[in-house]
């Protein structure tokens, strides 16, 4: 599925998709259908997103081996079933016949698949907060945040419901509710995860879970974050650089009243602290807790220059702090208390 942002146009569509459909051939994934249209926009933002379903194979037989074969049964038949909506957009059919799947282990079975089970569910039983102190602290600070997040939904979505669509409180808790249940089990098999496989794991999750142009905006920013850290792993590396690839990739700068004027400070002050006191972390992380929320409440007195506030009459905005900046001061003001603590 190829979803128009907005302002992409038919012809740039149809390039995605092609080209999508050839990089997913070369790695041996069938697209059974292909759809391109406008699904979920963010009023006129350029650019498009690629979303992946896997469908059933044609018959179970064809992989009798594999735990989830059929699980996605008839879903194949439910898309191209009859509907009325106006919006829904022919299907580019392909064959629905899947690449042929590797052999089995001879005398493969049941059995084998209460092994792939028990396996599964042994590695859930390790905890990462087991693996190292690094991991208990980041187990703490996300369930941190995701109790500050909640504390702060109301004010999040009254003040989104105002000036934007009103999911800001609802996208950033449920992001925070998804990766504080992860975050336990991100290790590697017992073993520690570096910095930047972390973010990578974290950007992964929000990926999944959080939604709305702020969970797209933190996916870009972790990736970058988990980027940076490969050749230095340092947290306020992939935090720079998560900020930066967010001024890249969202189009806005500081004082546009977004997010970043709440994250741009944050990143300064840190930096800042650390050049005063060497490698504290914690009077870094407070300077970046601080500067988050005092940048967080100038967006009050600013003129939107991106985003949704864009659309919005500036009486409208006036004495509104940006949703978008105040929850990123929420959490970082709760993983700075979090660490602090710990």
């Amino acid at each position: 599925m190829v979803n128009n942002l907005g302002a992409t146009t038919g012809m740039e569509l149809a390039v995605v998709a092609n080209a999508a459909t050839a990089w997913l051939e070369k790695r041996r994934v069938n697209c059974a259908r292909v759809y391109v249209g406008a699904f979920m926009t963010a009023l006129d933002m350029t650019g498009f997103s690629i979303s992946l379903l896997r469908v059933d194979p044609p018959n179970r037989e064809d992989c009798p081996w594999q735990i989830d074969a059929g699980l996605a049964s008839g879903r194949l038949d439910l898309l191209d079933a009859p509907t009325g909506a106006p919006a829904w957009p022919r299907a580019a059919k392909g064959v629905a016949k899947p690449y042929p799947l590797p052999s089995p282990p001879e005398g493969a079975g049941a059995a084998d698949h209460d092994i792939v089970r028990e396996n599964m569910t042994s590695k859930r039983e390790i905890r990462a907060s087991d693996v190292s102190t690094e991991m208990s602290r980041i187990e703490r600070a996300t369930r941190a945040v995701k109790e500050a997040l909640e504390g702060a939904e109301k004010a999040l979505t009254e003040a989104d419901t105002r000036v934007g669509d009103g999911d800001c409180g609802v996208t950033h808790v449920r992001g925070a509710a998804a990766l504080s249940s992860a975050t336990p089990y991100m290790h590697d098999g017992g073993e520690a995860l570096s910095k930047s496989e972390l973010a990578r794991s974290i950007g992964l999750q929000i990926r999944k879970s959080m939604g709305g142009t702020s969970g797209a905006l933190y996916d870009i920013a972790f990736a970058a974050a988990a980027a940076a850290m490969t050749t230095k792993d340092e947290w306020f590396v992939g935090f720079e650089a998560g900020t930066r690839a967010m001024m890249t990739y969202g189009g806005a700068k500081a004082g546009d009243r977004t997010i970043l004027d709440a994250l741009i400070p944050a990143m300064e002050a840190a930096r800042e602290a650390l050049r005063a006191d060497g490698a504290d972390e914690i009077a870094a992380l407070r300077a970046a807790a601080a500067a988050a929320a005092a940048g967080a409440e100038k967006t009050k007195e600013m003129t939107a220059g991106a985003g949704r506030s864009s659309y919005v009459p500036a009486e409208v905005l006036r004495d509104v702090a940006d949703p978008g900046a105040t929850a990123a001061a929420v959490w970082i003001g709760a993983v700075s208390e979090a660490f602090a603590k710990s």
